[in-house]
């Protein structure tokens, strides 16, 4: 069945809260909980996939405006750690200020240096504490 304007038209009040670029990092996030949740629910080649794509153009746009680091990675083969480097220049952070992210000063350094890969678990935090995108490092 093809959906009238008529039912669009009902339907747009609810569907309008749910799309709409993020203005901030608060909408950011909570878009992409919302995208995280559609690929847990979805099926492959369910209708939802159509809205999926459209949430990850919209967490893309966010992300190229909003973090340098993204487009760059299109244009050159950036290590996890050069990315990092390259987020702490721009942000004017020291490597202290990562020491509660990454356990200790040492490891920031070793991570920076290339002698340590960053785990999952520092991705995460770095995510929760600056809104990096998880994908910045994968």
């Amino acid at each position: 069945m093809v959906p009238t304007l008529d039912d669009i038209k009902i339907a747009w009040p609810v569907v309008a809260n749910f799309l709409y670029p993020p203005q901030s990092r608060e909408d950011y996030v909570l878009l992409k909980v919302r995208l995280d949740q559609l690929e847990h629910e979805a099926e492959e080649g369910s209708d939802l996939e159509i809205l999926m794509d459209y949430l990850g153009e919209l967490l893309d746009k966010y992300e190229l405006a909003h973090f340098p680091e993204v487009s760059e990675l299109d244009k050159e083969d950036v290590t996890p750690s050069e990315v990092l480097k390259r987020f702490m220049e721009r942000n004017g952070l020291k490597q202290k200020d990562l020491s509660p992210i990454f356990g200790a000063q040492s490891r920031v350094s070793e991570v920076l240096n290339g002698k340590r890969q960053i785990t999952l678990e520092q991705v995460k935090k770095l995510h929760e504490s600056f809104g990096l995108p998880v994908s910045l490092f994968f």
